[in-house]
């Protein structure tokens, strides 16, 4: 059976991967479905009383903690831009070296303006 189960998931996998578009659902729900486990156990550790091995928070000051860590996360996000992927290219020269030329081109059209 678990043999059966393996190859049935690993034939799925190889043939979302054949579809770009989809990989990006896939991948939502793997992470959804392997880290909601995670904040399931951290809110029920801090909601749960200490007599049951739980820091005893309740479950509204909980809610809050994880409201609040959710915005915190965001506004970083928000202001830092750290997640944003920039698409523009390195300058092929550092700005320390603008009065020398480069020693290598980076790309075949810089070496084309370089002849």
């Amino acid at each position: 059976m678990v043999t059966i189960a393996h190859y049935a998931v690993k034939y799925f996998l190889e043939a979302e991967h054949r579809h770009q578009s989809t990989n990006a659902v896939l991948a939502f729900w793997l992470a959804y479905i392997l880290t909601r486990p995670l904040g399931a156990s951290i809110g029920d550790f801090l909601s749960q009383p200490r007599t049951d091995g739980g820091l005893g928070l309740g479950t509204t000051a909980t809610s809050a903690i994880f409201l609040a860590a959710i915005l915190g996360l965001v506004v970083f996000l928000s202001v830092t831009k750290k997640d944003v992927i920039s698409l523009e290219r390195e300058p092929a020269v550092p700005a320390h070296d603008a009065g020398k030329k480069p020693l290598a081109p980076k790309s075949a059209l810089e070496f084309a303006e370089t002849r």
